[in-house]
């Protein structure tokens, strides 16, 4: 990659695609209405070659895949893979200690550029921005950690939301962008190297709705619950509240000029909500062992656009009698990717709604 311009990424994707390396089929997606609430249900035939995670945090994989050498189970030395670098930090610092700790950011070479679309860049970084290989958009991104050894049980730190909040910006601005991330195994996540996902709304919007601060057209439920919300500089982005949804969630509006610094104050606040709130979950009380007891994050996940941050507890990642199918973070929003006819069935079956309460923490373990 030469230039970071949907252009350039399109040509690039296509090729892959044609080569037989990356995963997209377009699909069209089925609108169900649950309880008032409008889904979004698409069968992604990319999904059928997807590993997941298993509740031991393990990847369940054939033995023909190629086993992991740098701690890393994301095929991210291929060059033909590679957008960008993000975020970088002093040349002077050790790789490993510098992206673990909260504060690279202001340690980073100042001459560096955010992002850099050149593989090669004599500055060390501490995130790499690839194509996916499994896709439901096209494009779509992972962000994952230069450090394959971080974890995706781990919290977002500031690096992390120094490099999203840079993503975010330098992507086309006539199409909203989101990040996810999905916290560990019960927060949908198919991978244990540390990764954020990129991907952007369908449909470009006008020079209108982009002047009067109308969102993307197909929608998550984020935007919904905070459509009435503009983006003042004077919102404080340490209020997080509840969005008004049949499962537990821990929404932030974002003023215009917001900081990664802000972003991470929202997230924390956010995630303390989320322990207080699985700590009376009993899916989450009745375990001993397993992933909950080890993680350094509750089970949970982001949805971050530039307008607002939303994080959802998860009790687990899978339900019985939607067999095969972990729900990830847009799951969570509205937005279901399945793998097949038999699981959006099974959706329609049980009903998008209990299986989102099944999957989270229900409003109504708190009293509300």
């Amino acid at each position: 990659m030469t230039q970071l311009t949907r252009d350039a990424v399109l040509k690039h994707f296509d090729r892959l695609q044609e080569q037989g390396e990356l995963f997209y089929s377009p699909s069209t997606p089925q609108r169900i209405v649950d309880h008032g609430l409008e889904f979004s249900i698409r069968i992604v035939p990319a999904f059928t070659s997807k590993p997941q995670l298993t509740s031991q945090n393990t990847i369940a994989q054939s033995s023909s895949r190629p086993k992991p050498t740098d701690g890393s189970d994301i095929d991210h030395a291929d060059p033909a893979f590679f957008v960008a670098c993000v975020n970088p930090f002093s040349s002077n610092i050790t790789q490993s200690s510098a992206v673990t700790t909260s504060n690279v950011a202001s340690q980073a070479n100042a001459d560096a550029p955010a992002i850099n679309t050149n593989i090669d860049t004599g500055t060390k970084y501490t995130h790499k921005l690839i194509l996916n290989k499994f896709n439901v958009h096209r494009p779509q991104y992972i962000l994952l950690t230069t450090d394959p050894l971080q974890r995706q049980t781990a919290p977002l730190n500031l690096d992390d939301f120094n490099a999203a909040w840079t993503v975010l910006n330098a992507l086309t601005p006539q199409r909203e962008k989101y990040v996810i991330f999905n916290c560990g195994a019960a927060g949908g996540s198919s991978r244990r190297h540390k990764h954020l996902q990129v991907f952007e709304d369908a449909q470009p919007l006008d020079e209108n709705e982009r002047n009067e601060g109308v969102r993307e057209r197909g929608v998550l439920w984020p935007d919904l619950d905070i459509a009435g919300a503009s983006n003042a500089d004077n919102v404080d982005t340490a209020r997080v509240r509840e969005l008004k949804l049949p499962y537990l969630a821990f929404a932030s509006t974002l003023p215009r000029a917001c900081t990664p610094s802000q972003l991470l104050q929202s997230y924390n606040t956010a995630l303390s909500q989320c322990r207080g709130a699985l700590q009376h979950s009993p899916d989450e009380m009745s375990r001993s062992t397993g992933e909950t007891a080890q993680a350094e994050a509750p089970p949970h996940n982001l949805i971050l656009t530039r307008r607002a941050l939303v994080v959802i507890p998860r009790s687990k990642g899978t339900t019985e009698g939607i067999e095969g199918h972990v729900v990830n973070a847009p799951g969570m929003m509205g937005v279901v990717w399945c793998s097949n006819g038999k699981q959006l069935q099974a959706w329609k079956r049980k009903g998008p709604v209990s299986v989102l309460r099944e999957l989270g923490v229900p409003r109504d373990v708190l009293g509300r």
